[in-house]
């Protein structure tokens, strides 16, 4: 494919705009990381990680979601009453994925493989 005289311009226009339906076509949603999370905000993400595992407690690092917007949350293993771990089948899934975006302007936790969402109302997020 070549291109002669001003048919490049016209072009390179032309992919861009297509580049921009692209993103558009995503629901205009960017991922995000958390900035400058309170003990609020991280209480709300525990909050809203209980309610879609459907478990308590679930455990956080200090610093998830403020150097990438994935978080993968893996089940702790079953233990017996002296605290050593049980051998067996593990019937559910090993490991949950969720990414924050930001989506509006709101922070949105998401859970790609259901869909799954929950806007954190106490956060502020910042583009990654």
């Amino acid at each position: 494919m070549s291109f002669h005289g001003s048919s490049l311009p016209a072009a390179l226009t032309l992919l861009g705009m297509l580049a921009g339906c692209g993103h558009l076509a995503a629901g205009d949603e960017a991922p995000a990381v958390l900035v400058e999370p309170t003990d609020e905000v991280r209480a709300e993400l525990r909050a809203a990680l209980t309610a879609a595992l459907g478990q308590a407690p679930v455990a956080i690092a200090a610093d998830a979601l403020t150097q990438t917007n994935v978080l993968i949350i893996d089940r702790a293993p079953v233990r017996d009453l002296e605290n050593r771990p049980l051998d067996g089948r593990v019937l559910e899934s090993a490991a949950q994925r969720f990414e924050l975006v930001l989506a509006s302007g709101e922070c949105v936790l998401v859970r790609p493989s259901d869909s799954w969402r929950m806007r954190l109302a106490s956060a502020t997020c910042a583009p990654l």
